[in-house]
């Protein structure tokens, strides 16, 4: 698939067709991360920092919830 470069105000920035999401499974509000690579750029989906994060209070609201 092809698109241009087009102007958003002063910066500059790249209209991606609803194929290439749905494909990538990103959506718009999703984080993401950038990337030149050998003259490529490279759009990813920006990983949790530290992928257990919230893990132990899903653990506390889970044994709370259990009947003994």
């Amino acid at each position: 698939m092809e698109s241009k470069i087009i102007e958003i105000g002063n910066s500059k920035g790249v209209r991606l067709p609803r194929e290439v999401l749905r494909r990538a499974k990103l959506a718009a509000g999703d984080p993401i991360e950038i990337q030149v690579r050998a003259r490529s750029i490279v759009i990813s989906r920006r990983r949790a920092k530290n992928p257990r994060t919230g893990w132990e209070e899903k653990l506390r609201a889970a044994k709370a919830g259990r009947v003994r």
